[in-house]
């Protein structure tokens, strides 16, 4: 197990960064601030996060892609 801290004054600005780290065909727990997530980078380099708990019927529970925009995926 590999752990990696990361500190900053913004949350967003952070687990950023640390999801930039993510290496090809690993899968990670993020805790940032208050926010915590399974993530993994596929081995075609794509970013995805384990949604578990849908908040509604939208949104379908599993892995999930990661918007263009990463803050947008770490303020939900």
């Amino acid at each position: 197990m590999k752990v990696v801290h990361a500190q900053g004054k913004l949350t967003m600005t952070v687990g950023k960064r640390l999801i930039r780290q993510a290496e090809n065909g690993k899968e990670y727990l993020l805790s940032v601030g208050q926010h915590a997530a399974i993530i993994r980078r596929t081995n075609d380099g794509k970013l995805q996060y384990l949604e578990l708990q849908a908040p509604s019927d939208h949104i379908i529970s599993g892995w999930q892609e990661f918007e263009e925009h990463l803050g947008i995926n770490i303020k939900r």
